[in-house]
């Protein structure tokens, strides 16, 4: 029988992302593979978010449903985020099945089983209020730990910390069953509202606090959970402030007319207005403003009635629900499939979260902004969209859409959000990361690093020799991948070093920090009493470390070390065993202190005749001052260069920096 699990994690690191409007692509699109065990992170390498997986239902088959957590229409978190609900398909009770499990909210580990069978996620609604009414008397319980669900013809209230009994707010005997209006709709942001449908032939909305039921429709819902094109009711739903029904039509797109696109009514069904002509994804929320909206976006073929209202087909919007007016959040170039959740406005109505899919698998010549992402968008529309993470989801070929679509899903507090992808596999999993703040500073973490250069070393003098008045290390770093200009040159300094983080011991480089190499061999950024290269906006976590200098072979740990802002890390690789094919990829300058071989002019990883071609043509024409050539730091480019880089070819120096 499955029980209550605690494993402690460490917090995630906070999330910035990106302000931008460009073209940001994934790296490795096609290919890129999360961690495959549940808990297991990595660091999104565009926008530096640490995500952590919550499923791996690809252990058993790729013909399952896998990780899924319904619409993200409904929050799926309780009322303070500590858990979530979801399913996966599971081995339980000697059979392959659809489980319902709940998930700690602050670490997506798996805590328990809510059941199965009827027991589904889409069926369920978190409380949001604190009690019910018995024969007018309020009776009180604990947010956190309750859930509303259906089952027959009654309306239900769980605890999770035991689903084996329940207590029944209502039975609406006048109905066979009831159900949640087509699916796709929470409960208002106070917790009291909610739309149902009896017997699939009328809708309705039911007080959960006081028990009250509001008169039902009239009209005829056709087909109910309609797909597209369909005469008939696709779904109906609160809105977020509790005073409005909005009912999406399945039929075909039309302009004011009735049961057609998006109409709003009040909770007694008289009808208010259409607010969009055709049927599309959609969320309710407050925005920052405090009014009650629908979030969507623009859709084709009534470009006319969009252009009157400031917008253009594929513009994400806010409909005020009492006026119909919109409001453009952010234009869109070019349109993509998206999905939303506005679960956070019961705490914070500023912004909503889109999470797009894509339009193309070649992100290097066939993309445009936003596809394959999870942004957040400011409600008041300001435009300032922040970018999260890649959610790098893939159709799947032969599946319906819930299979692969990327529903995002956040919390009430709007700090963590649950999604669906595929990555470059064949099964949707879930994953979850930190939102973080806008106004919080990026992460930040330091190392102290120990290195020495073959070519600058003396051996008499037991250090690296500074770089001599004629050969002054510039003030700007030669390395374009991490600019950095300095007013003045610190005394003792020997060159600038490239230090960058790869997560894994492939893949690409999460961040770059141009160092000073002092003559004791350690590194710094500014001053010499400073010895700490550092790091912004990138988590904690485990990083190997990789060293690049301009005529000396580059290098790579041969192992992660760990990384938080607490406490910097301490990285010697003067010892051989510190890096990847250590001894080969550094040299003994003096008995067990090593450092890199020089000549590697072309930094291909390999000292080679390639390098000594280069040599050549600078000693050619008598090069002098900061030049690659220059392989001791002299200031020039002599045979003495020259007999390193024979040397070093002779002894077959190389390195290795896995692709």
């Amino acid at each position: 029988m499955w029980g209550w699990v605690f494993i402690s994690l460490a917090a995630f690191a906070q999330s910035n992302g990106i302000i931008s409007d460009e073209i940001l692509r994934p790296w490795n699109y096609n290919g890129f593979l999360p961690p495959t065990p549940e808990g297991a992170c990595y660091v999104d390498h565009v926008f530096k978010s640490r995500i952590s997986r919550v499923t791996n239902v690809s252990r058993f088959n790729q013909d399952l449903l896998g990780g899924y957590f319904s619409n993200s229409e409904i929050c799926m978190f309780n009322i303070d985020g500590s858990y979530f609900i979801a399913i996966e398909n599971e081995n339980y009770q000697g059979e392959l099945q659809l489980v319902t499990f709940l998930y700690d909210g602050q670490t997506g580990e798996r805590l328990s089983v809510l059941g199965t069978g009827s027991m589904r996620p889409w069926w369920i609604r978190w409380t949001l209020a604190d009690h019910y009414t018995v024969n007018g008397q309020p009776v009180y319980f604990d947010p956190v730990y309750h859930f509303y669900k259906y089952e027959g013809n009654e309306i239900r209230l769980y605890d999770v910390r035991d689903t084996s009994t329940w207590v029944v707010l209502r039975q609406f005997s006048e109905y066979t069953s009831i159900g949640p209006a087509g699916g796709e709709g929470d409960i208002s942001d106070n917790g009291r509202y909610w739309v149902l449908d009896g017997d699939e032939q009328e809708l309705f909305v039911y007080d959960l606090v006081d028990d009250i039921k509001y008169p039902a429709s009239t009209f005829d819902l056709g087909e109910m959970g309609a797909p597209n094109n369909t005469v008939g009711l696709d779904y109906a739903a609160i809105s977020a402030g509790g005073d409005y029904v909005v009912a999406v039509w399945g039929s075909d797109a039309a302009l004011d007319e009735r049961y057609h696109g998006i109409e709003i009514y009040d909770k007694n069904w008289n009808f208010i207005h259409q607010i969009h002509p055709g049927k599309i994804h959609l969320e309710m929320g407050i925005d920052a403003f405090g009014d009650d909206v629908v979030y969507t976006a623009a859709t084709y073929g009534f470009n006319d009635f969009f252009a009157a209202r400031g917008v253009v087909p594929g513009d994400l919007i806010s409909i005020r629900l009492a006026d119909a007016q919109y409001r453009l959040l952010k234009h869109i170039p070019i349109w993509a499939h998206f999905n939303i959740t506005a679960c956070n406005s019961v705490t914070d109505g500023s912004y909503v979260y889109y999470s797009y899919g894509e339009r193309s698998t070649n992100p290097d010549s066939l993309w445009a902004p936003f596809w394959s992402e999870i942004i957040e968008v400011p409600t008041d529309g300001s435009g300032a969209v922040r970018r999260l993470v890649h959610n790098r989801s893939h159709e799947i070929s032969g599946k319906i859409m819930k299979y692969w679509q990327p529903d995002p899903l956040v919390n009430r507090q709007g700090t963590k959000i649950l999604y669906r992808s595929t990555y470059a596999g064949e099964i949707g999993e879930l994953y979850l990361f930190d939102v973080g703040s806008r106004d919080d500073p990026p992460p930040s973490f330091s190392a102290t690093i120990k290195m020495a250069l073959q070519g600058f070393y003396d051996i008499n003098q037991g250090h690296m020799q500074p770089s001599t008045p004629e050969s002054w290390v510039p003030l700007s770093s030669p390395y374009s991948e991490a600019p950095r200009t300095l007013t003045e040159m610190p005394d003792g300094v020997v060159d600038w070093v490239l230090v960058s983080l790869r997560e894994l011991d492939t893949g690409p480089v999460l961040a770059s920090s141009s160092a000073l190499l002092f003559k004791d061999g350690y590194l710094g950024m500014d001053h010499v009493q400073t010895q700490l290269v550092n790091w912004e906006g990138v988590p904690d976590g485990d990083y190997y470390i990789i060293i690049e200098h301009r005529n000396h072979m580059s290098v790579m740990t041969a192992s992660p070390y760990t990384f938080s802002e607490s406490t910097p890390a301490f990285i010697d690789l003067t010892l051989d065993n510190q890096v990847i094919n250590g001894p080969n990829s550094v040299v003994d300058v003096v008995s067990g202190h090593w450092a890199l071989w020089a000549g590697d002019l072309d930094n291909n990883l390999i000292i080679d005749q390639n390098d000594f071609t280069l040599w050549k043509a600078a000693a050619a024409q008598s090069e002098s001052g900061y030049r690659t050539s220059d392989l001791n730091g002299d200031s020039l480019v002599t045979t003495r260069d020259y007999r390193l880089w024979f040397n070093n070819y002779r002894a077959g120096a190389y390195s290795i920096i896995p692709e």
